[in-house]
């Protein structure tokens, strides 16, 4: 969306044909997306709006017109990349590690053979050479004094939950709804948006950005996972400490190092700060409250959320750096 109306900008058109070439993106970029959603649902959003804005502005009705053809190339173009940015791969299993003391294996109640998303660290980036540019410091060793501390500390905050720390787990793990924790900062962005009265244009820059610096996040902490493969605390307390032991959340089911909440809210957190910086105190509340939501959830250690921040964080204001940065009236 972002793209389109800076396209339809940089062609000279005006803003009301800016805003077409938004909303025919959104809606090709949503019917693709979403193919089982009601036939023609889409489309009809995107007419009504086009009608709207050609019925507001009829002097406009040519631009309004072009506008749209540009949010239909941009959209078809960005298709093209989705469809070829290595999501689809297959992932071949006889590429896994040996099977030894502290490699990632499947957690009750999943049980899960394989892991999720093996490849996903090699898909492409955005704003990155790939999504090894960056990553975490080395893990402890899982024969470590300091990651059987960790583990113990998990099991000891999992017997001890108070019902604040329930209800954070809770709230930042969301099954439904929404893919978390990206939907949960979307939703804080829009919000914010909406406190501080930003603009359409405002608005998709920050969406853009935001959800760019999120996605190379998530796609450098799946590097990550899959170049440590740790096991989860589970795993660990069941061998080592409690073989009873049940984490108050479900563990999914991929290795553990590091946290993708806590890597992907790092990233949010700083794109945030930058459009909103009389929040900055709140939103890094809220990365840290993510991060630790997972350590309640008794699915994740404490060095996994430690590392995410900061590989997060790192990624956010990269990509604040990186970002293209025009847009109308600057």
């Amino acid at each position: 969306m972002d793209d389109a109306g800076l396209r339809a900008e940089t062609l000279g058109l005006k803003q009301a044909a800016q805003s077409a070439a938004t909303h025919v993106a959104a809606s090709v970029m949503l019917a693709h997306f979403f193919p089982l959603e009601s036939a023609g649902r889409f489309e009809a959003m995107r007419e009504l709006t086009l009608v709207t804005l050609t019925a507001s502005q009829p002097g406009q009705a040519r631009d309004i017109a072009r506008g749209a053809s540009v949010g239909l190339g941009v959209a078809r173009l960005a298709i093209l990349r989705a469809l070829n940015d290595g999501a689809d791969e297959v992932w071949d299993a006889r590429t896994r590690p040996a099977v030894k003391p502290g490699i990632w294996q499947g957690v009750p109640p999943l049980e899960s053979a394989h892991p999720q998303e093996p490849l996903a660290g090699a898909w492409q980036t955005w704003l990155f050479k790939n999504g090894g540019e960056f990553q975490p410091l080395h893990p402890p060793a899982p024969d470590s004094e300091a990651f059987l501390l960790a583990a113990k500390e998990v099991l000891e905050v999992s017997r001890n939950l108070t019902p604040e720390q329930k209800q954070i787990a809770e709230a930042w793990h969301l099954d439904q709804g929404s893919v978390t924790p990206p939907g949960v900062w979307n939703s804080k962005a829009r919000e914010l948006a909406t406190r501080h009265k930003l603009s359409e244009q405002e608005r998709l820059r920050l969406l853009s950005t935001l959800n760019v610096a999120m996605l190379d996040a998530s796609i450098a902490c799946w590097h990550a996972k899959y170049t440590w493969w740790v096991q989860r605390p589970a795993t660990t307390i069941q061998e080592k400490l409690d073989k009873t032991f049940t984490p108050y959340l479900v563990t999914p089911p991929h290795p553990s190092y590091v946290s993708g909440h806590a890597t992907v809210s790092g990233a949010a957190a700083e794109v945030l700060k930058h459009t909103f910086p009389l929040d900055a105190r709140q939103i890094d509340a809220w990365a840290e409250e993510a991060a630790m939501s997972r350590l309640y959830g008794g699915i994740h250690y404490r060095f996994d959320n430690d590392a995410g921040l900061t590989l997060g964080r790192q990624i956010g204001k990269v990509v604040l750096k990186r970002a293209p940065r025009k847009t109308q009236g600057e």
